[in-house]
Formats: structure tokens, C-alpha cells, sequence
């Protein structure tokens, strides 16, 4: 079947530098991964617009479940009165206040015993914001797994621990603090109700101005100033401090005596202090956008796939030739068909992608043109698997050649693609690649298929035996080679990588291999291995070309 020993590898021309083995890149670590990530992002923009909608959505709808709450604020100036003397001899005792005494005082309102007397003043122990509540249902599940773990007690609260509850619940919503390094206490508290915080505050600042009071009149009761004016002038001071705390508002009687003065009573807050829904919406969208970067960050590192012209040199050190853009395969509302697709080039000079095939040309066959060589030469496109569309490209640089002059002998070396290609385009009568290869049948140009003025040598025969035998790296196969580069520029559609090795007997016969990259979904791994394959057989891989781009 086969005559003679089968040959080995063609010359390569000069015209075609030989590329040698991938050298290793050297990656830019964090800035390498910052454009990979940009650009995934860029590739993925209404996925990540639509993420950061819906986050901010959510946040907007948090937001509005939120119960309002209002935020009265009383201040108040830390100012320690002078003690009177306990006879005309004893000298007056100055007032001390320093920054350790202010913090003395801020922890005084923040106490227990101050807090609890406003407490108890106001009867907050069965207020509904403050008293228990029954625990909603993702509290109900949390509070049976702390059962099961005996972390809870399975009895109902004594109305002791529900006070002790409310107390608590009271007391997370008083605050309390220094304004810079003045002497001036801000006293606030925190409820649904308007007009019950400003109550509350008020009470706070109240019970301060009474215990300090009170302090004082009981001193003098016991000490040596037991002058009745002073022990009545302090117990009105007293009384109407017990009273602006029950009533939950400002003494109505001068407290000269105090260590504080009020600079500010607590007014009714006219707008809610929270939810802060801006500022929530506002980090809904930024956590989204973090979210967002992070997954196509991870996302970016997992993706092997082949996307631009950078990553595809990067990864098999090949340069890349050309990159062609997605061919529609439609026209209006008409679908195109396989003899359209072909010469689409030609149907569509203007367009994006007779624009690649002619830069695809450019790259091809300058260097031939600079060395200033005659003759024809063989070009073989291969790919990776089958939807990378070599077959499209192959065609399509076939009709720009013809039309700019070239005699072009088309070869389709894919024997064993069953159901489509270019061996179903035209009759099976006509003499076949597989014919030649596995019965040795004549060479003859005026045997061949013919498209608009390309001479086409199919793959396929109509006996399925010879498809069966043909062998791509017969001696035949460079017999056909040597008779069709007589006749006029040869380009050689081999088979996908990815279903055998025929592609490899074939590529030693061509001078110049171009692999078709499928854009978004030919891997680095694929691609280094395609070209380690073609190279461990002797071919010459000039470079490749990244097909179906989106734009």
C-alpha cells in the first residue's frame, strides 16, 4: 500500500524563521495579577454591574427593615463647686478638676447607682422597648441549640432576671462622652420614641446634678457647717433635682451647688439618628464591589483559558499573528451557509474579520517577501479541537490569495471529520486526499474539486475503506505536496490535536505550521502541549492565530 520508507521531516525555508522553544516568561506578581484581574473584570462588566445592583439593593432593603431610632443629646460642664468653711478660721478649699477627675465623672454617669435611680424613677422596668421579649424565629433556633448544649436553662425568666433584662437593655442605650479636652460631658440616649429619649436624656443629666447635691447636703448635716439656711437651701436644691428626674426633664430650680451646670438640655430629635441608610447603601455597593473583585480575582486565577494576544505569547513563547474577531453567521435575518462562510472574506471586504485575515496574510507571508525568495510554499493550519474554526481561516486566506493574484491549491487533510467540512462540499466523484494516500491514485490537477477558482484536493473518499487506511504521513502525502506547491500556493487543513496524532504526520510535510487559538476557550496547558507536540515531530510552528474575539 504504502511504497517506499516514509520521509522525514521537510526543510524548512529560509523565508520562515524556525521558532525555538518557549523561553520562560517571567510573571510580574501582583501587577501581572491586578491586569489579569481588570481585564476579567472588563470582560465580565454587566455581570459585575448587575452584582453590585443587587448588593446595593439588599442594603437599601436592610436598610428599610431597620426600626428607626432617635438620639437626644443633653450637655452638660464639669465645674466643682467650692466647699464652705467649717468656721471663719479654716481656710477655703479650691476646687480641683483635672483630666483624671473628668474621667472620675464620666464614669460616675456611666455608673450603676446613677443609672439605676433614673431607672427606677421614670418605672422603665415594664417600658415595651426595654422589657423581654420572646425571641424571633432564627433566636428560637439559636436559643434550642444552646439547649441541647445545656449552654441555656430550659425554665422560663423570673420577673427578677426580666427586670435585670430591661436594666441592661437601658443601660446599652445611654451614652456618655468627653468632647475633645474640654470639660464639657455629652450625655445622649438612644430610643424609638422621640420624645422618651429626650425624656431619658434629660433624667441622666438630672440625676447627676441630684447626686452631687445630695452628697453635699449630707456632709453638711454631719460635718461642721450644720447651719440650717445651708442644709435648707441644699435639700431644695435636692428635692427639685429628685423631681426634673421623675418628671424626666431639667430642674426647675437653680442647682448652684452642683459640680456640673447644664449648657444644653436634651431636645426632641426632629430626625432619626438611625439606620444611617445612605451610608448603608454606600457599603452595600462598595462590599459588592470588593466581592465582586475578589471572585473574579479567584476566578482570574483558576481561568486557564486563552483570552488575548499577551497571554497567548506568554504562555508558548509563539508570536501571535493575527487576531480574528467572531464571524457572524448571520446576514439580516438570513442564516449563512458553509460555501458563505468560506469566502466571507470576499462577500465582506469591509468588516472586521476580512481585516484580520488580511493581517493573518501579512504575518504569514512577509518574511517570505523580505528574504526575497521565488516559489511556492505549503502552510498548514491546525488547531487544538475541532470548534476552533481552522477550517473558516484556512478557506478565508485561500479566496484573499486567489483574488490577489496567487494560484492556490487548497488541501483538506481532516480524512476522518465525518458529517461537515469541506469534503461535503463538493462531489464525491471528484478525487480525494484519502484516494491517493491509500491506493496511491494519480495526482492530476484536472481531477480535483474546484471553488470559484480554487483548486480543492477534498479529504474524504466515497469508499470508506481508503478513509479507513489513509495515512497522513505516507510518502504519498509528500508526493501530493510537491505536486501542488508545482501549481501554486498550498494551504493544508489538518485535523485537530485533540482527536489523534494525524496532525502531527501531516504538519511534517508543510513548510510553516500556524495553530488556531480558539479565544475563551483554548487553554495554556492545550496550547504548550500543541506546540511541544508539533515541535517533538520536527515542525515548524511560526505562531498562531487567536481566533473568535469578542470585540
Amino acid at each position: 500500500m504504502y511504497r517506499g520508507i516514509i520521509p522525514g521531516k521537510r526543510s524548512t525555508p529560509i523565508g520562515w524563521p524556525v521558532v525555538d522553544d518557549p523561553p520562560e516568561t517571567s510573571e510580574d506578581g501582583p501587577l501581572a495579577l491586578a491586569r489579569a484581574v481588570i481585564a476579567t473584570a472588563k470582560r465580565h462588566k454587566l455581570l459585575m454591574t448587575a452584582w453590585i445592583a443587587i448588593c446595593v439593593g439588599l442594603a437599601a432593603f436592610y436598610a428599610h427593615t431597620i426600626p428607626l431610632s432617635y438620639t437626644a443629646t443633653a450637655t452638660l460642664v464639669l465645674e466643682p463647686q467650692r466647699q464652705s468653711p467649717a468656721s471663719g478660721n479654716d481656710a477655703v478649699s479650691a476646687p480641683a478638676l483635672d483630666t483624671s477627675r473628668a474621667e472620675t465623672e464620666l464614669e460616675v454617669i456611666r455608673s450603676e447607682r446613677l443609672l439605676a435611680n433614673v431607672f427606677e424613677s421614670l418605672a422603665l422596668a415594664t417600658h415595651p422597648e426595654l422589657s423581654f421579649q420572646s425571641p424571633g424565629l432564627i433566636g428560637q433556633l439559636h436559643g434550642r441549640i444552646k439547649t441541647m448544649l445545656g449552654m441555656l436553662p430550659t425554665r422560663a425568666p423570673t420577673a427578677e432576671e426580666i427586670r435585670q433584662i430591661a436594666f441592661i437593655n437601658f443601660a446599652q442605650r445611654v451614652g456618655v462622652r468627653r468632647i475633645g479636652q474640654a470639660y464639657v460631658v455629652e450625655v445622649s440616649y438612644t430610643s424609638s420614641d422621640p420624645t422618651f429619649a429626650r425624656r431619658v436624656a434629660n433624667a441622666i443629666v438630672s440625676a447627676y446634678l441630684w447626686q452631687s447635691i445630695a452628697f453635699k447636703s449630707d456632709a453638711a448635716r454631719e460635718g461642721g457647717e450644720f447651719i440650717q439656711g445651708r442644709v435648707n437651701a441644699l435639700s431644695a436644691q435636692a428635692k427639685a433635682a429628685a423631681r426634673a428626674v421623675a418628671a424626666g426633664a431639667l430642674p426647675d430650680a437653680p442647682t448652684p451647688d452642683a459640680d456640673a451646670r447644664v449648657i444644653g438640655a436634651a431636645l426632641q430629635p426632629l430626625g432619626p439618628s438611625a439606620p444611617r441608610t445612605g451610608l448603608i447603601i454606600a457599603l452595600g455597593g462598595l462590599l459588592g464591589l470588593i466581592s465582586g473583585m475578589f471572585a473574579v480575582a479567584f476566578g482570574s486565577v483558576r481561568d486557564r483559558r486563552i483570552r488575548t494576544p499577551e497571554s497567548l505569547t506568554n504562555a508558548a513563547g509563539i508570536p501571535c499573528l493575527a487576531t480574528v474577531p467572531e464571524a457572524s453567521r448571520r446576514k439580516g435575518s438570513t442564516r449563512l451557509s458553509e460555501a458563505d462562510m468560506r469566502s466571507l472574506v470576499s462577500s465582506e471586504p469591509e468588516s472586521a474579520f476580512a481585516a484580520a485575515i488580511r493581517d493573518l496574510r501579512t504575518s504569514i507571508y512577509l518574511p517570505r517577501t523580505l528574504d526575497r525568495r521565488d516559489g511556492n510554499h505549503t502552510v498548514a493550519f491546525v488547531s487544538c479541537d475541532p470548534q476552533a474554526g481552522c477550517t473558516l481561516l484556512c478557506t478565508n486566506l485561500a479566496y484573499l490569495l486567489y483574488e490577489s493574484g496567487s494560484n492556490v491549491m487548497l488541501i483538506d487533510a481532516d480524512i476522518h471529520r465525518i458529517g461537515s467540512g469541506l469534503s461535503y462540499q463538493v462531489p464525491l466523484t471528484k478525487a480525494s486526499l484519502a484516494d491517493m494516500l491509500a491506493t496511491g491514485a494519480s495526482v492530476d490537477k484536472s481531477t480535483f474539486a474546484n471553488l470559484d477558482g480554487i483548486t480543492l484536493i477534498p479529504a474524504r473518499s466515497h469508499s470508506s475503506r481508503a478513509n479507513h487506511l489513509a495515512y497522513l504521513g505516507a510518502p504519498e502525502m509528500a508526493r501530493v505536496i510537491d505536486y501542488a506547491q508545482k501549481e501554486g500556493e498550498v494551504l493544508l487543513d489538518l485535523p485537530p490535536l485533540s482527536v489523534g496524532g494525524s496532525a502531527k504526520a501531516g504538519a511534517i510535510h508543510a513548510d510553516a505550521i500556524v495553530i488556531v487559538v480558539e479565544a475563551g476557550r483554548t487553554t495554556t496547558d492545550e496550547l504548550i502541549s500543541a506546540v511541544k507536540a508539533l515541535k517533538g515531530v520536527g515542525a515548524n510552528v511560526i505562531g498562531a492565530v487567536l481566533n473568535r474575539v469578542n470585540s
